[in-house]
């Protein structure tokens, strides 16, 4: 889902900011109650923001990947 944001965001920033097109609990408050991590992200990341955060692997250039 963030790798399609991040390519809709590239396409029209206006159509696709964060406080329209965010997660859930970008654009306002957690919906996970007890659940919640407690640890939430900037209303002003971008989608390229939240995968260099969660999901670095995604992003890097070369990937490792081994096979048994």
């Amino acid at each position: 889902m963030l790798q399609i944001w991040q390519r809709l965001y590239k396409l029209s920033p206006i159509l696709f900011t964060p406080d329209l097109t965010g997660p859930f609990y970008q654009r306002g408050s957690c919906m996970e109650k007890q659940m919640s991590c407690q640890n939430p992200i900037s209303k002003l990341w971008m989608p390229s923001d939240i995968l260099k955060t969660d999901y670095p692997l995604l992003i890097r250039k070369e990937v490792n990947i081994h096979e048994d």
